[in-house]
C-alpha cells in the first residue's frame, strides 16, 4: 500500500499499489493499524483527547443508609445490575498512554497497536483490529486490557477522526458490538443515582398488624424507621418515579400514595385492603364493603383487630 496525503479533494488515505496482491482482509487490517497510530501520534503531539467511553454499573454512594437502617442492600443497586443501570464514563487515553507502537510485543503477545506509558510500560492496552478472526481465547484469558475493533469496511475507521471509542452499554457488553472492551474492570460508579432527591414511600407492619405508610427522602425515612424498628415486623420500601418500569418496587407518583399502600398491604400486615372478604363499596368515601360484617369499611386498619381477616391470595 502507498499513502496518498497530497490530494485536494479526498481525505488522506492508503491505496493499493498497481497490481497489488493484497487481499481486502490484509488491506483493512493494515489500514486500521496505520491510521490509528498516525491519528494517535497526532493527538499526542497536539495534546488532543482520544476518548474511551465504557459503561459502568451505577450505585448510590450513600448505600450505607440501607445497611444501617434496613439491613438490606440498596434498591438502586439491585436495579443497576441490568442494562438501564449502566452509565457511561469517559477516559482520555492520551492523558495516560504516551506511546503507540504497531506490532509491539506485550510479554508473549503481539498487539496490532500497543498503547503504553513510558515510565510504566506494564500499564498498557492492546488494540486489536478484527477483520475475520476474533481475539484469541488465550489473549482474552490473559488479563491484558484489550480493545477489539471490528472492521468490515473503510468507514468502520471513522471513529479515528472522531477521536472516540464508545463501548455500547448492554447486559453483557463483552463479546458483541463493533467495539469490545476485554478485561476492563467495570467499577461501580458512586453518586449517580437519584436516591437523595427522589421521593420514597415506606410501608411498615407493626407487631399488632397495623400498617402505616410514611413518605419522604431516604434520609428522613431511615431515621423514622430506626426510631420504630423495635416495633416493626416487616416493611416494603418503594422509590417514586414517573415511569414505573424504571426501578424495581417503584410506584407511579400519586397525591395520597393510595396505590403504593394498597400494593404493600397485599403482602404484609392485617389490613382490610388485603382481606379476601373485602369488596368495593358504592360509597366512594368508604374503604370498601366487608362481606363478613356486612357493613362499610371506614378504617382499613380495623383488619388488624378482626378475627375473620384472611389474606386474599388472589391479589
Amino acid at each position: 500500500m502507498i499513502a496518498r496525503t497530497d490530494g485536494e479533494t479526498q481525505q488522506p488515505h492508503f491505496a493499493h499499489k498497481f497490481n497489488s496482491k493484497c487481499s481486502p482482509e490484509t488491506y483493512l487490517h493494515k489500514l486500521g493499524k496505520r491510521l490509528f497510530k498516525q491519528a494517535y501520534d497526532s493527538f499526542l503531539a497536539d495534546s488532543q483527547a482520544f476518548l474511551l467511553s465504557i459503561p459502568h454499573p451505577s450505585r448510590c454512594n450513600r448505600c450505607h443508609i440501607f445497611k444501617t437502617a434496613f439491613g438490606d442492600e440498596c434498591l438502586i443497586q439491585r436495579t443497576a445490575s441490568g442494562h438501564d443501570g449502566l452509565v457511561q464514563r469517559e477516559w482520555n487515553l492520551v492523558s495516560v498512554f504516551d506511546n503507540a507502537d504497531i506490532e509491539a510485543k506485550a510479554d508473549q503477545f503481539r498487539a496490532d497497536v500497543l498503547l503504553y506509558k513510558s515510565d510504566d510500560p506494564e500499564r498498557r492496552i492492546l488494540v486489536e483490529f478484527v477483520v475475520s478472526n476474533a481475539v484469541s481465547r488465550v489473549k482474552r484469558e490473559s488479563g491484558e486490557k484489550i480493545i477489539s475493533i471490528k472492521l468490515n469496511q473503510e468507514s468502520d475507521l471513522e471513529f479515528v477522526n472522531d477521536a472516540k471509542i464508545v463501548i455500547e452499554p448492554r447486559q453483557n457488553w463483552e463479546g458483541a458490538g463493533k467495539f469490545e472492551a476485554i478485561n476492563f474492570h467495570s467499577n461501580i460508579v458512586p453518586g449517580v443515582c437519584v436516591c437523595k432527591k427522589a421521593p420514597w414511600r415506606l410501608v411498615v407492619e407493626f407487631k399488632n398488624g397495623v400498617c402505616k405508610q410514611e413518605e419522604g427522602t431516604i434520609d428522613y425515612l431511615s431515621d423514622w424507621y430506626v426510631q420504630r424498628k423495635s416495633k416493626v415486623v416487616d416493611y416494603r420500601l418503594y422509590i417514586g418515579c414517573e415511569h414505573p418500569d424504571q426501578y424495581l418496587n417503584s410506584y407511579c407518583v400519586d397525591e395520597d400514595g393510595g396505590r403504593t399502600f394498597y400494593r404493600a398491604v397485599q403482602e404484609i400486615g392485617k389490613n382490610c385492603f388485603g382481606c379476601r372478604y373485602r369488596s368495593e363499596s358504592m360509597d366512594v368515601h368508604a374503604k370498601g364493603w366487608c362481606k363478613i360484617l356486612r357493613r362499610k369499611i371506614q378504617n382499613s386498619s380495623d383488619g388488624s383487630k378482626c378475627g375473620s381477616f384472611t389474606r386474599n391470595q388472589a391479589l
